[in-house]
């Protein structure tokens, strides 16, 4: 059955990736060694994430006649290196209880 005979007048959105790291590498020495990561590869992984990544996102979605969000642009200044009642991303090891890990199976 195709969707289109499930919700003729439905949407679909795809939400991009958020800022993970800083967008100046200058504000990576603030991770306080959250993210051991060099400055130059703070650079490299952004961009990557805000330009490749989150470009095919879009081209595809739009390709597709889906929506594209833009989740990136809002959340700079939000990442990882951000103060922890800023952020939107938790560094490698959470500092935010509801964080810690994902649900585990029951046993």
């Amino acid at each position: 059955m195709s969707n289109t005979r499930r919700s003729p007048e439905g949407r679909v959105y795809v939400v991009g990736h958020t800022a993970i790291l800083p967008a100046d590498s200058a504000d990576s020495a603030d991770c306080g060694g959250q993210l051991p990561l060099a400055p130059g590869d703070m650079s490299d992984l952004r961009e990557k994430m805000a330009q490749q990544f989150n470009g095919e996102l879009r081209e595809r979605a739009q390709a597709s006649g889906a929506v594209y969000v833009d989740a990136y642009g809002p959340s700079e200044g939000r990442d990882a290196c951000s103060a922890a009642t800023t952020r939107w991303i938790e560094p490698l090891v959470p500092q935010q209880p509801c964080c810690g890990r994902p649900p585990q199976r029951a046993r």
